[in-house]
């Protein structure tokens, strides 16, 4: 299906290819899926490097800033936090889990609900697994990094209190991800948990984002609710988002994301 729309860039692998790449793989794995062109990154740094980038092209950065409101003044935007004001031409909600809130103070209303994805990482292990994998009969992803430590994903959700931005792990479904990853890689049954953890995440009932203008305001944008694909996404969100408040224009069609999408249609 894949090959029929044009795209190439998975290939099948069959049992003694899928060992080649993954030796320690267990003995009742059939085959798999390589994509050679895919990678990875490290979050926190990548993130860091972004931030050090914009702050070079003369970005400003106010962290710890709880909005409250936002509003129209004349031609401006006025945001208030529980500390200071800021005043500014142009805006765009990029926030998150909250960002359905801000929404509204701009004017739009959207159906996104949040969650709580949880991940883990293990102690140091010898080296087996080079490529990010995933299952596809159940819930499992991890890599193993250069330093020996393997990080356990999966998709399983913990517990989210958006209120006081906290978070609690479901110990029940971590134990349940390990477990997979057990049944996939037997030696992983020799795996020490070094800390588990969770992050508010957006989510919209098509898992795919907002992105593009206000439907309602003039010189607002958003670029929120990445449905769990926010971080690989992230680089292209940001020229795109350039583009629209630079030039009010982008070569991308955004019309499946735009945040009116689920406004009921009168006929």
């Amino acid at each position: 299906m894949m090959h029929s729309h044009g795209y190439f860039h998975e290939q099948m692998l069959d049992a003694r290819e899928l060992r080649e790449r993954l030796p320690h793989v267990a003995h009742h794995c059939a085959g798999g899926v390589v994509s050679e062109q895919d990678g990875y990154a490290i979050p926190f740094k990548a993130t860091h490097a972004f931030r050090r980038a914009a702050e070079l092209n003369g970005a400003r950065f106010y962290e710890g800033h709880k909005v409250r409101h936002v509003r129209r003044v004349g031609s401006d935007w006025l945001v208030s936090s529980d500390s200071t004001d800021f005043e500014a031409l142009k805006i765009v909600n990029c926030a998150g889990a909250w960002a359905d809130l801000i929404s509204v103070m701009i004017g739009d209303n959207v159906p996104m609900s949040y969650s709580a994805p949880m991940l883990g990482i293990t102690t140091r292990m010898p080296h087996f697994a080079h490529p990010v994998v995933g299952a596809v009969s159940r819930p499992l992803s991890f890599k193993q990094f250069e330093n020996g430590t393997v990080l356990l994903g999966g998709g399983a959700k913990g517990f989210a209190d958006r209120a006081h931005n906290r978070t609690r792990l479901d110990y029940s479904l971590m134990a349940n991800g390990a477990r997979n990853a057990i049944e996939f890689f037997p030696i992983m049954k020799t795996a020490s948990i070094n800390r588990m953890w969770s992050g508010l995440e957006a989510y919209m009932p098509d898992n795919l984002p907002v992105i593009g203008p206000s439907a309602r305001s003039e010189n607002a944008w958003h670029a929120f609710a990445f449905s769990a694909h926010g971080f690989q996404l992230g680089p292209v969100i940001g020229e795109i988002m350039a583009d629209l408040v630079t030039s009010g224009k982008t070569g991308f069609d955004l019309a499946p994301f735009r945040i009116n999408r689920y406004d009921r249609k009168v006929l």
